[in-house]
């Protein structure tokens, strides 16, 4: 160890120059790691689109026509069982992402979680029961969106099965990324969501540049969002708004939403019409129309994606081939100008095997401190999660393990074309 300790010492310039490389590339193998990662995600969710066409159902139910239609109790559950049937069609896939906005009491955020920021608009503060509500933007989702868009978290759960279900005030929430330090798991959010009052609980935070795929926006980018569960009733609706016919909004809007989804499949616009058209023979319900197909924009986003992960993967290699460049020629211009060290160590003792040994653990330790800094800020600033954080640790083993060994078989080859004993007489 004394001999790297003098190692260390010598052309300090050069091996402030290595270690400074050494961050830099580990800096690049973090940004790497987490694009892959981000990418594998990206692919994963648009194999579920691929070749295949998204309809969007609407429904017809506006002004006087809504309000005759919920006039009778019994409309109630036939929209309910039209949403319930297109959800366990074995025909097609059918999920539910409805951009919603709801209002937050205290709101921690600033106005970039606005539900209109984007689009240049003000903050919007609106009054209920003397609570003073931000307007923020929300997504309401059902499992299967969350499934078919792949959607990771990296802190916390996703929705359980049973907290779809309405079953009173209580409502789980998943954050997008930015909300990161600003909520944290556990924390009560209270939640005006279709004019009616609920207690958010977090639940989940979504990692970054997680997105949902729909027919009107072909990716939402959901860090800036709160995603809130589509809620179905476990009895007819019909009895639950005898029961609380003090909000009946919150019912009507409820069960739009879910006969308002998403149909992805691979059929024609004919059959999807006769699919939908059975559905709602059988239940009673045929205010609605189909709009689509749209698997242009959905065909060209897979496409897209997919050269995006072939383009991100050469130039890593390529970027990462000039990193190791950089190191081999800074190692082998230390090598030569420690010539005189080296000779020093042979003269007290020391074998040319073991000095290959201890430029080897030099440059292995080097290559670890490096690795240091990255990891610090993907973790303090970032927040990596654990299948990022594994990831990038195993490869900084493995390339400080294989630099190590090319430091060592390149110092012998350039001993090698050294005459030693010339160079021990001076």
């Amino acid at each position: 160890m004394r001999i790297v300790r003098i190692l260390f010492r010598q052309n300090k310039l050069l091996n402030f120059f290595t270690l400074l490389t050494a961050t830099l590339l580990f800096f690049f193998l973090l940004v790497l790691v987490i694009n892959i990662k981000q990418t594998e995600i990206e692919v994963g969710t648009t194999e579920n689109f691929k070749n295949k066409q998204m309809y969007k159902l609407s429904d017809h139910l506006v002004d006087e026509l809504e309000t005759e239609f919920f006039s009778r109790a019994s409309n109630y559950d036939k929209l309910n069982e039209f949403a319930n049937a297109l959800e366990k069609s074995t025909d097609f896939q059918y999920f539910n992402a409805i951009w919603q906005p709801i209002g937050v009491v205290n709101f921690k955020g600033d106005k970039i979680f606005s539900a209109y920021y984007e689009n240049g608009s003000e903050v919007s503060i609106y009054k209920i029961n003397g609570k003073e509500y931000h307007s923020v933007k929300s997504i309401q989702v059902d499992s299967d969106a969350l499934s078919y868009n792949n959607i990771q978290l990296s802190q916390g759960r996703l929705f359980d099965d049973e907290e779809y279900v309405f079953i009173g005030n209580q409502i789980p929430v998943i954050l997008g990324a930015e909300y990161n330090g600003i909520y944290k798991i556990g924390d009560q959010i209270d939640i005006e969501y279709y004019q009616q009052s609920f207690k958010g609980t977090v639940v989940g935070i979504i990692q970054p540049l997680q997105k949902i795929i729909t027919v009107n926006r072909p990716e939402i980018l959901l860090d800036r969002y709160i995603m809130i569960p589509a809620m179905y009733f476990n009895k007819s609706p019909s009895q639950l708004t005898n029961d609380a016919s003090e909000y009946p909004i919150f019912f009507r809007a409820s069960l739009l939403s879910r006969a308002n989804g998403t149909i992805l499949s691979e059929l024609d616009p004919v059959q999807i019409r006769k699919l939908v058209g059975e559905i709602a023979l059988q239940t009673g319900f045929s205010h609605y129309s189909i709009i689509g197909a749209n698997s242009l924009k959905i065909n060209t986003l897979v496409q897209m994606t997919e050269t995006n992960r072939i383009t991100l993967l050469v130039l890593s290699f390529s970027l990462l081939a000039l990193a190791i460049g950089v190191l081999l020629l800074s190692l082998f211009i230390k090598t030569k100008r420690n010539v005189s060290t080296y000779k020093v160590f042979l003269i007290n003792g020391a074998t040319l095997s073991y000095i290959y040994k201890m430029i080897s653990l030099q440059s292995l330790i080097t290559y670890i401190f490096g690795s240091l800094l990255p990891l610090v800020i993907g973790i303090v600033l970032i927040g990596l999660s654990a299948s990022i954080l594994f990831m990038y640790l195993l490869l900084v083993a493995v390339f400080s393990i294989f630099m190590s060994i090319m430091s060592y078989v390149f110092v012998k080859r350039i001993f090698l074309k050294l005459d030693i004993v010339r160079e021990l007489k001076g």
